[in-house]
């Protein structure tokens, strides 16, 4: 799948980065998160209303998400992700 501008992948938080890759750049954002925290509908539609067409959310653990996400990347359906950020996992001690 080919891709006129960079397409920025994060994990496990919406909340902060967002700006720093999408404020005055053209790149892409989809983030992977389980948004379940009470501040996370409200972050989403945020970052859509100031950037729309350019945001993407895939809701579920990303120990699936990104993997599934992979495998359609190889298959062609899904472009690859320029920059990854990893925030990382915080409960019950998966190392993600």
């Amino acid at each position: 799948m080919q891709q006129s501008t960079a397409l920025t992948c994060t994990c496990n938080r919406l909340t902060y980065p967002w700006q720093a890759w999408l404020e005055g750049l053209e790149t892409r954002l989809t983030t992977f998160d389980l948004f379940k925290q009470a501040y996370a509908n409200a972050s989403m539609e945020l970052v859509k209303s100031l950037y729309p067409g350019r945001v993407r959310f895939i809701t579920g653990e990303s120990q699936k998400t990104v993997r599934r996400y992979a495998s359609q990347v190889r298959d062609g359906v899904e472009p690859w992700c320029d920059v990854w950020f990893i925030d990382g996992y915080h409960e019950r001690g998966i190392p993600y």
